[in-house]
């Protein structure tokens, strides 16, 4: 039943593949290649992606494959994005980031939802370690000056602000930091430095 799915899916015959598979665990619960699929299935399908579908085929991966920490990760980044599971993601996201130390996307996540339920500590401190883990990401250093400036640590919001400006970016994100980082100096009345960012802004 699983190879049926297989090729199924090889013609893009998602119905039948889905069907398939659905088979091969009606006959063997335990099989993980076919829980595997059909998670990808509803991450991967056109949008709206299915998360909430796919949050307990991967629990039950998990389950039969507790020392894989990568899926484990997966299934954590899967339940932040799932509305039905949102809720429990922030210590799945912990869990998984101690048995993942190498991956930036956990901490980001948890910025992300700390930062959404107003937990601003926890923000903080998760996109400190996420800048840790590369300095050069802009996306995570933005988190980090967000925290920094909603817990009222002003001169560092400042600071990693610059440090965003000072790499090779373009485009909405450079335009959006140099606002940022304009109004901040100018509240600071630090006006000299705050004049060619606010003026970048205006251009764009």
């Amino acid at each position: 039943r699983y190879a049926i799915g297989k090729l199924h899916a090889r013609q893009e015959r998602w119905a039948e593949a889905t069907a398939a598979w659905q088979q091969a665990l009606a006959a063997d619960s335990t099989f993980a290649p076919a829980y595997a699929d059909l998670a990808s299935r509803h991450l991967t399908q056109d949008p709206p992606r299915h998360y909430d579908e796919a949050v307990p085929l991967l629990q039950r991966l998990v389950a039969l494959r507790p020392d894989d920490p990568a899926l484990e990760a997966k299934l954590a980044r899967v339940m932040a994005q799932a509305p039905r599971y949102s809720g429990e993601a922030l210590p799945a996201l912990e869990s998984a980031a101690e048995r993942n130390p190498g991956d930036i996307t956990l901490p980001l996540w948890i910025g992300k939802l700390s930062w959404r339920a107003a937990d601003l500590g926890r923000a903080l401190d998760a996109y400190r370690r996420a800048a840790q883990m590369d300095s050069g990401y802009a996306g995570v250093l933005e988190g980090l000056a967000a925290a920094q400036k909603a817990t009222g640590d002003t001169a560092a919001a400042i600071a990693t602000l610059q440090q965003i400006a000072s790499l090779d970016t373009s485009g909405s994100g450079r335009e959006r930091v140099a606002g940022a980082l304009g109004v901040l100096l100018y509240e600071q009345e630090r006006y000299a430095e705050a004049i060619p960012h606010l003026r970048e802004k205006l251009r764009s």
